[in-house]
C-alpha cells in the first residue's frame, strides 16, 4: 500500500521498495535492503544513491554503510510543496478557461438545445441552476422528465 502510494508520487518501483524496507526496519546496510526487498544486487546503490540524493535517506558511514531514512515531515517538505503550486496552478487553469468559455457560451445565439442523454441533461441543469439569479424555464416531454425536474426544482431551491 505505501509502496503504491510512493509510485503514484513520483518513486521508482524499486525506489518505492527499499523505502518501504527502510521505513519497517530502520538503519540497514544496501545489501540488506536488496535481500529484503528483492532488489537486484547491481541496482540498489543507484536507488539509494536516488533517494539520498532526492532527500527521502541519509547515509551513516562506518566500516560498512548504512542507510537511514530521513524524518518524513522534512523529507516529504518539497514534494509537498511542489504538489500545492502545481495544483494551485490548475485552479487558476481551470478559472482562466472558465472566464473564456463563459465568455463564448453568453455569446451564443442558440437559446434553444435538446439535449437528448440524460447526463447531458443533468449537467446543463447543474451549470444553468449554478447561474440563474431569477427564473429558469424548461421544456420537457414525457413522464420521466416531468420526475427528473421536481429533482431538479429541489436542487435550485437549494442553490
Amino acid at each position: 500500500m505505501i509502496e503504491k502510494k510512493l509510485q503514484d508520487n513520483g518513486f521508482s518501483k524499486y525506489e518505492s521498495q527499499a523505502y518501504a524496507i527502510l521505513l519497517q526496519n530502520g538503519q540497514l546496510a544496501a545489501g540488506e535492503i536488496s535481500r529484503m526487498a528483492g532488489i537486484p544486487q547491481g541496482k540498489i546503490y543507484s536507488v539509494l544513491d536516488s533517494l539520498e540524493k532526492r532527500g527521502y535517506c541519509s547515509v551513516i558511514l562506518g566500516s560498512v554503510k548504512n542507510y537511514r531514512l530521513v524524518n518524513p515531515q522534512v523529507a516529504f517538505n518539497e514534494l509537498v510543496n511542489k504538489q500545492k503550486a502545481s495544483l494551485k496552478e490548475l485552479e487558476e487553469l481551470q478559472k482562466e478557461l472558465e472566464t473564456t468559455f463563459m465568455t463564448q457560451e453568453n455569446a451564443s445565439t442558440d437559446f434553444f438545445q435538446v439535449l437528448t442523454s440524460k447526463v447531458g441533461q443533468v449537467e446543463k441543469f447543474d451549470d444553468l441552476i449554478r447561474r440563474t439569479e431569477r427564473n429558469l424555464f424548461s421544456f420537457n416531454k414525457g413522464n420521466r422528465s416531468v420526475d427528473d425536474m421536481l429533482v431538479v426544482r429541489e436542487q435550485f431551491k437549494h442553490a
